[in-house]
């Protein structure tokens, strides 16, 4: 299965690891492109989208032609875009969030059954710390 995980602009942001960097780490056959890299996703069987949605591109990426469109909201862009939400919802298969609360909002709000995958954290990504006692106040 080809997997495409599709992050921001940003990818120095922690979503873009959480969400996506690391998880495709250990999916085989997963790749990482940003929004502003894709032309073409009809060679993919799912593509995930942290956040963006290419809803002005969906057609010309050939979305499509894709058999799994899965959206992970990690925030909760619904509150304050809900009438692009809304058309996204209509396109995707499927909803995922990284806690109960945020995917319960979602629900209620979509009326769409979100799943629920907690981050993901690569410990090799956090250096060691060298170890300092003394006293405190």
């Amino acid at each position: 299965m080809k997997i495409l995980f599709v992050t921001p602009e940003a990818n120095h942001w922690a979503s873009a690891r959480l969400r996506a960097a690391w998880p495709a780490r250990y999916i085989e056959g997963a790749e990482i492109k940003q929004i502003i890299e894709l032309e073409d996703c009809s060679t993919y069987d799912a593509c995930i989208f942290i956040k963006v949605f290419p809803l002005d591109d969906f057609e010309a990426i050939q979305l499509n032609r894709v058999k799994q469109i899965w959206w992970d909201v990690c925030d909760p862009a619904w509150w304050w875009n809900p009438k692009d939400c809304r058309i996204i919802v209509d396109r995707v298969s499927g909803i995922v969030a990284s806690n109960q609360k945020l995917a319960n909002d979602f629900t209620k709000w979509s009326g769409r059954k979100t799943h629920v995958i907690p981050d993901r954290i690569e410990l090799d990504h956090y250096p060691i710390q060298k170890k300092h006692d003394h006293p405190a106040d």
